[in-house]
């Protein structure tokens, strides 16, 4: 089982990390009592010193630095430039900000462009399905014309040929049968 170390409130799991925070623990502690902490002069001179010397590592010393410099922007008397890491810790957060934008961006125009997909394979799908009723409706448009006892252009001639072959079968059959009857009134007339 890993042991843990708490210096300060906060929990480190390697025995020197703690020794090394408690040292830092110790320099804050002697650092506050040498020095005027309300003067931001002398917080600025201090702060600028740390960073430059890179003196805190761990999360003890970091959390100072950061109480000092909030001191620091905070303070009227102050300029922002002056404080060590301000304008380039601004410009990284700039950075990071038009980082995220551009990610943001790319997002948005991913999901975008998957929109416009799906609302086209939305309507091909409905075109493709119009489409196919379309031609089944053709085809058996086509196979109603094709079977229906009317005339039409597809089998006009098929019917005009039957039809007038059915008139002259008529015709045929009426014309026998007026002979045959001439022929019986002729008979008749001989007797």
């Amino acid at each position: 089982m890993k042991e843990d170390f708490i210096v300060d409130g906060i929990h480190f799991s390697d025995s020197q990390e703690a020794k090394k925070a408690q040292k830092e623990l110790d320099g804050i502690e002697y650092i506050k009592k040498t020095n005027d902490m309300k003067n931001p002069k002398v917080l600025l001179a201090l702060y600028n010193k740390f960073i430059e010397h890179q003196l805190f590592q761990t999360e003890i010393g970091k959390r100072f630095l950061t109480e000092i410099k909030e001191e620091l922007i905070k303070s009227p008397s102050i300029k922002k430039g002056e404080i060590s890491g301000y304008q380039e810790e601004i410009e990284k957060r700039t950075e990071d900000r038009k980082k995220k934008e551009e990610v943001k961006k790319k997002v948005f125009q991913i999901e975008k462009e998957k929109k416009e997909r799906e609302k086209y394979k939305y309507k091909y799908y409905n075109s493709l399905i119009l489409n196919i009723i379309l031609v089944i409706t053709i085809i058996l448009l086509f196979v109603l014309t094709a079977t229906s006892g009317n005339v039409t252009i597809l089998n006009y001639e098929n019917k005009l040929l039957d039809k007038y072959s059915s008139w002259q079968m008529q015709l045929e059959q009426k014309e026998k049968e007026l002979k045959e009857r001439e022929k019986a009134l002729i008979e008749k007339e001989k007797y």
